[in-house]
């Protein structure tokens, strides 16, 4: 069973796409905002959106630097799905 979280910060200009994505999946997610997070949390280390299955990536990128980066490609709903299978 999938277990995802949508990782992002405030202000993020796919957050709203990615969240009816989502949906659209019928998957249920947690959101998780970066910006609620202590320094030197993982979180606080993707970009955003960001969305983990069972704590591995199937969407956006990893930044060790903690730096607000954007994932710009967002993914159709059935992309999700696909990549939610293959785990």
């Amino acid at each position: 069973m999938a277990e995802l979280k949508l990782i992002f910060f405030q202000g993020c200009p796919n957050i709203n796409r990615i969240r009816e994505i989502l949906k659209e999946t019928g998957c249920n997610f947690d959101e998780v905002n970066r910006d609620d997070l202590p320094d030197g949390h993982p979180f606080r280390n993707y970009s955003s959106p960001t969305i983990l299955n069972n704590g591995r990536m199937i969407f956006g990128a990893f930044n060790d630097s903690g730096l607000k980066t954007c994932s710009l490609e967002i993914p159709t709903a059935q992309e999700i799905k696909e990549r939610i299978e293959k785990l």
